[in-house]
């Protein structure tokens, strides 16, 4: 099946931008912007990790349009919950098309 037909989830970019000041003209080390596309995601592993109480780390692959701009200080949020993006995306190239998609990896902890 084509990764664009799985791209049916709505999910949302929260883009971290940096540079910004505040009214005092003082630097503001992030500012967060949001943006929406439609994409796929898949669990690929999770963890529990139990010391003052039990904590949960699941690892997901995140498919989004081709020209999709992320980057791994971008989290995105998928049915109300968070993923942090790891590392730079993947552009996976289809000869003489172009651009086929964006692919990320996340992390997604709770407890």
């Amino acid at each position: 099946m084509s990764v664009e037909l799985l791209m049916t989830r709505v999910v949302t970019i929260q883009r971290r931008d940096g540079g910004a000041k505040d009214k005092y003209g003082n630097e503001i080390p992030y500012t967060s912007s949001t943006v929406t596309v439609q994409g796929h995601i898949e669990q690929t592993s999770e963890q529990e990790i139990t010391l003052d109480r039990e904590t949960y780390i699941s690892e997901w692959r995140i498919f989004l349009p081709a020209g999709t701009e992320i980057d791994g200080k971008d989290r995105v949020i998928v049915d109300g919950q968070t993923f942090e993006i790891i590392g730079p995306p993947a552009h996976p190239w289809r000869p003489g098309t172009g651009e086929h998609h964006v692919l990320c990896q996340a992390r997604a902890i709770t407890g």
